[in-house]
């Protein structure tokens, strides 16, 4: 006969967690007694009223002041856990080598994610007051087209600088396509060049290595290399003072050598001309370079906005009359005009679609989309590492009744199952480390980064690490830990374990959402593997295989009509065109 459900669950929840084991194991001893001698129904008020005595705060326990329990996390009981942790896990190889492999390649999986995540969210960040620094771009309408450009006109940065108190700084940047640098005899083609004002060095947290920051790019025709273009160019010879040839634009004298930009920039030079060198004009609508400022302390860039939204009327409207035939009040009355925006240049990288950006950018909502692979691949991990530690527990029902009958409490037995885990956590990391290093190359093909082992320690990297993995292995083994330290030691050591009615419904919960999820990523990597398939071999109206692009023929001059015809006359060439410049339209965002 079984004593009272209620009286058993109040002394379960509200007796001394220490005791409540013993002190409820005695009382039924005592009750089976009473039923004897007494019959069942004064059995069952007797026990409910002893029962009712020995709850808290009604009695106090003495014996937990006078013989306190030993501290969980002393030196001596962490040295206990992981040596018993250890040899459990020694003893059963199969089981261990499954949950650790596991792990181990979630875990792997996350930190590629991790790091390709934190290096796009790191851009331009590294910048001295990177968060007052804006780019100005240029907005308009002209004849019912919209026009978006990452550039503005080329004398918008002077009209901040005299028009807005609020601008500490204003600097440009202009590209001007590929050259052909002359070095002596050897002739070698340049992608990466741009002409920049005096103080880019100054608004931008590039170190100059050789040479001085202010007016290194102060004269015309002077010219800051990179490190590697320096060491390309001159090997471990000083560059400085010494003169390259930029194509048309003549002989360049170098005045400095900065460090090489750094690959979470959303623009890669390794060449800086001096600005007054490329010929601009002066016209508001018929220049543009791309003027980056930068907002005084204590200013807002609202207040930036609200002076540049005068300049269409204030500078563009002469311009207006001259190019279109019309009055500014005219042209905006047929829906036409223009407007300026200032972007945060830390949000370039992620939150920037206009039309000619200096570099292909990304898209914010993939990092959204990696992280959501990353969160669900490490939930599969974690749950496939709770559901094997929680099947195991049939197999370790007897080790806890031993323990409790020897005078183990609960929260010894916790702790020992979570050290367990958290053991077994930091063996999967150290394989999922060593799965990173040894897949690093190949990601970083695929990623088009240049990660190394150090990104795995520098910073906050590895002591997070650290931290997330014991996070995890607390959570992780959390449930098998309170279900094993449960078992009754009466019923274990009768062979009667309890996990299948307390563990059943969540096992069986975990295992439905660990395919659900599973299910969910294979179709959606399938869907995505059709998609770029698609993408591959879509028909577009002509055979991209037999279509040669020859770039860079602007540096033929008048030649390049000559060119052309005799490129013609090769027997295999079916037709030859040429194009002052190609892009896909820009999509609307929505």
């Amino acid at each position: 006969m079984s004593p009272p459900r209620f009286a058993t669950w109040l002394l379960e929840t509200f007796g001394h967690p220490d005791t409540v084991e013993e002190v409820q194991g005695d009382l039924q001893e005592l009750y089976a007694h009473w039923v004897l001698t007494d019959g069942k129904r004064k059995a069952n008020w007797r026990y409910s009223l002893n029962a009712l005595k020995l709850l808290r705060p009604l009695a106090k326990s003495k014996t937990a002041k006078e013989y306190p329990s030993p501290l969980l996390l002393s030196p001596a009981m962490l040295c206990n856990y992981v040596k018993i942790a250890w040899r459990n896990l020694v003893l059963h190889k199969a089981f261990t080598a499954i949950n650790i492999v596991g792990l181990a390649v979630g875990l792997a999986t996350c930190l590629l994610i991790v790091l390709f995540v934190l290096h796009e969210l790191s851009y331009d960040r590294y910048h001295a007051n990177a968060d007052r620094i804006y780019r100005m771009a240029l907005n308009g309408r002209i004849d019912d087209k919209d026009i978006q450009l990452a550039y503005a006109p080329g004398p918008a940065g002077q009209a901040l600088l005299r028009d807005c108190p609020g601008v500490e700084a204003v600097t440009r940047l202009r590209k001007e396509g590929t050259f052909l640098v002359k070095n002596g005899r050897d002739i070698i083609k340049e992608e990466h060049v741009a002409f920049v004002d005096s103080n880019f060095f100054s608004v931008f947290t590039i170190p100059l290595l050789k040479g001085h920051r202010v007016n290194a790019l102060a004269e015309p025709n002077t010219l800051v290399l990179s490190e590697t273009i320096a060491r390309k160019y001159f090997g471990q010879a000083d560059p400085i003072g010494k003169t390259l040839t930029l194509g048309h634009l003549g002989l360049f004298r170098i005045t400095g050598v900065c460090a090489d930009v750094p690959s979470n920039t959303h623009f890669h030079y390794d060449m800086f001309g001096s600005f007054p060198s490329v010929k601009t004009g002066n016209k508001w609508l018929a220049s543009g370079s791309y003027t980056y400022l930068r907002v005084r302390e204590g200013y807002s860039i609202r207040q930036v906005e609200a002076v540049s939204q005068e300049f269409a009327r204030k500078y563009i409207a002469p311009e207006i009359k001259e190019f279109f035939g019309a009055t500014f009040s005219e042209f905006s009355q047929k829906g036409n005009g223009f407007s300026f925006r200032f972007q945060p240049i830390t949000s370039i990288h992620l939150e920037s679609n206009l039309d000619d950006e200096l570099e292909a950018n990304s898209d914010v909502k993939y990092l959204y989309i990696f992280s959501a692979i990353a969160f669900f691949i490490l939930l599969l991990a974690c749950i496939n590492f709770m559901n094997l530690s929680t099947a195991g527990s049939v197999g370790r029902s007897k080790e806890v009744g031993i323990r409790k009958v020897l005078g183990s409490i609960r929260k010894q037995l916790v702790s020992q199952f979570l050290a367990e885990s958290v053991l077994v956590t930091f063996l999967a990391l150290g394989m999922a480390l060593g799965f990173v290093l040894l897949v690093l190359p190949t990601f970083n093909e695929l990623a088009g980064k240049q990660f190394s082992y150090r990104a795995l320690i520098d910073g906050w990297m590895l002591p997070g690490i650290l931290l997330a993995c014991l996070i995890i292995g607390i959570l992780a083994g959390s449930y098998p830990a309170f279900v094993l330290s449960s078992f009754r030691p009466v019923k274990v050591l009768k062979g009667a374990t309890q996990t299948g009615t307390r563990s059943g419904w969540l096992r069986s919960t975990l295992v439905t959402v660990q395919f659900a999820v599973s299910i969910s990523m294979i179709i959606a990597t399938m869907v995505a593997n059709q998609q770029l398939g698609f993408i591959q071999n879509k028909n577009v109206g002509f055979d991209k295989e037999q279509v040669l692009v020859l770039h860079d023929t602007h540096v033929l001059g008048s030649n390049v009509n000559a060119f052309k015809e005799e490129l013609a006359k090769l027997t295999p060439v079916v037709g030859v065109t040429r194009a002052g410049f190609y892009r896909l339209e820009r999509p609307a965002r929505v």
